[in-house]
């Protein structure tokens, strides 16, 4: 299976959150999956460390390193057409950066892992 982690998830999984399920925990920790972290989550994260509204227990760049090479997940970059699709996606959200990670998770047939309630309103696969 190929993931597409949401940025609280991924948030919850470094802080050990009790707000992840059991399948949501599996499906970030089982090796045989291929796990997705997209620029748009490191953007989000970074906008927020910078307003002192996000504190995480290492530094984003180590924990990104950390995750790339210790845990083998891939960076996906923002291309051109997941920006273009949000502008066809319904507003039933209205955070920018969940959108985007909502268009990449369609046009790069991913299953995203997530936590918030409002994705289910949208046609992408959800764990």
């Amino acid at each position: 299976m190929r993931y597409l982690l949401d940025t609280c998830a991924w948030i919850y999984l470094l802080t050990n959150d009790d707000k992840l399920t059991e399948q949501q925990k599996e499906a970030m920790l089982n090796p045989e999956h291929t796990i997705y972290l997209s620029v748009v989550s490191a953007w989000e994260m970074s906008i927020k460390i910078s307003k002192g509204k996000l504190k995480l227990p290492k530094s984003l760049d180590e924990l990104i390193f950390e995750s790339c090479i210790k845990d083998g997940y891939i960076v996906l970059d923002l291309d051109i057409f997941s920006v273009l699709n949000t502008k066809a996606l319904p507003n039933h959200h209205r955070d920018p950066f969940d959108r985007m990670l909502i268009s990449q998770a369609i046009n790069n047939d991913l299953t995203i892992v997530t936590t918030d309630s409002k994705f289910s309103d949208y046609e992408v696969k959800l764990v």
